[in-house]
């Protein structure tokens, strides 16, 4: 090998070397959701967001749903969401931020349990949902459980047949149709709700509850939100009241 070859060769290998080492230090991509349990009798779609994640979709009655969490992290203009990991300074937030569920930050945490967003991000014009798609609504959410009221297939109840039949922790309880009571026969609708707690000052109830934003907003400091808990048979919206805007909860989204 002449020297022109060799000089080449070197150049060529440091360029490589380069490369490699400024991708290594670039975010991992996150782009579907395999972790999560699906219901293996049922058929589901395929939607991506602006930052190339992939989630299924399921169709329940005539509503067409994102069948696991939102875990986008930039708003449709292409703007950042703020990612905020430090519990006092999400607790006195007045935008819009997220963060990983526990502040996970393993790309199999994140593809299963999604991103949590506080309502300031939910409610923002630059729109957090994909393009074609936005958050469910209070009256889109009690589409969905009447529908289910009349459909509940093998679950049971209303709850069971949204809850996931995986993380939830097992109940005491001995009504069979409580989320954490069997939950082999959860999950008949396809939703595949999971338990990733909620976030106030800290992250509380992960595994026993899931509680999800919707766009209708409340008073001055809460909005609308719907909940899950191991022990219910039905989805709670937050006892007739709000979560507090800074609050963090999971995120569904619905087809336009």
């Amino acid at each position: 090998m002449n020297k022109t070859k060799i000089l080449s060769f070197l150049f060529l290998l440091v360029l490589t070397l380069i490369v490699s080492s400024c991708n290594s230090s670039e975010p991992i991509q996150l782009i579907t959701d395999d972790a999560i349990a699906f219901n293996p009798k049922l058929t589901y779609g395929k939607m991506t967001d602006i930052d190339g994640n992939q989630y299924h979709t399921i169709t329940i009655g005539n509503q067409t749903w994102m069948a696991s969490n939102l875990r986008v992290t930039k708003y449709q203009n292409g703007d950042d969401i703020q990612e905020v990991t430090n519990n006092n300074d999400w607790s006195t937030l007045t935008t819009g931020a997220q963060c990983t569920c526990l502040n996970l930050t393993d790309p199999v945490s994140i593809s299963k349990y999604g991103r949590m967003y506080n309502y300031y991000a939910v409610s923002d014009s630059r729109n957090i949902a994909p393009l074609g798609w936005h958050v469910a609504s209070e009256t889109e959410w009690l589409s969905l459980t009447s529908y289910l009221t009349s459909h509940l297939g093998t679950s049971l109840s209303v709850a069971k047949a949204l809850a996931s039949t995986t993380d939830w922790a097992l109940s005491e309880d001995s009504d069979t149709t409580a989320i954490g009571n069997n939950t082999f026969i959860n999950n008949s609708s396809g939703f595949t709700a999971l338990p990733c707690g909620k976030r106030t000052i800290v992250f509380f109830d992960f595994h026993i509850y899931g509680g999800w934003w919707t766009s209708t907003a409340g008073n001055d400091l809460g909005a609308r939100c719907w909940n899950l808990y191991i022990g219910e048979t039905s989805v709670e919206v937050n006892g007739g009241n709000y979560s507090y805007r800074h609050d963090g909860l999971s995120v569904r989204c619905i087809k336009d």
